[in-house]
């Protein structure tokens, strides 16, 4: 295993899932390939993380409201009507109009290439926050609150084109 100061070079990552997928923190019970390849990842990678999502979505108003209520993204950009770029500071959102002559062959279903986005939350209390917030205002409820093995506590809705979000406290995440 290589040194756990090399963990710690990590600055979003206090400890991951070991083989077995239990938390493993400062580095114990990881074995020499993922330690080497934690630490290849931060001496080498580029990308600096998936910060950007674009979802085409039957109305961009009512999109737009939605994630600005309960995610706490803000507009930072809308060129025309039928496009917005949202933003929480650090996550990007872009949402754009379903043309008009596609409207008809855009319905939500079961075979949705997407099976879930998700916002990380700070804690479960957040979690279970979000969750009475938007079953109070009839927001479709995909799954409940549940405490999951690994140690993260979710649960999911659907936004209004179906599209599923999963709502996580991960505690191998440090915000």
């Amino acid at each position: 295993m290589l040194p756990l100061k090399v963990l710690g070079m990590m600055p979003n990552v206090r400890h991951v899932r070991s083989e077995s997928g239990k938390v493993a923190k400062d580095g114990e019970g990881l074995s020499e390939e993922v330690s080497k390849n934690i630490y290849l990842m931060e001496h080498t990678r580029k990308t600096r993380g998936l910060r950007h999502l674009a979802l085409r979505v039957r109305n961009v108003q009512v999109s737009q409201a939605f994630y600005e209520r309960h995610f706490d993204m803000k507009l930072v950009w809308q060129p025309d009507p039928d496009n917005v770029y949202l933003s929480t500071g650090v996550d990007n959102l872009a949402l754009h109009q379903v043309p008009g002559e596609e409207f008809e062959k855009f319905a939500p279903s079961p075979h949705h290439p997407l099976d879930h986005l998700g916002f990380l939350m700070d804690s479960p209390d957040s979690v279970n926050a979000l969750f009475q917030e938007v079953s109070a205002q009839g927001v479709t409820i995909v799954h409940p609150p549940k405490q999951h093995r690994d140690g993260s506590f979710s649960f999911y809705l659907a936004d209004p084109d179906s599209n599923t979000i999963q709502v996580l406290f991960e505690p191998s995440v440090q915000l």
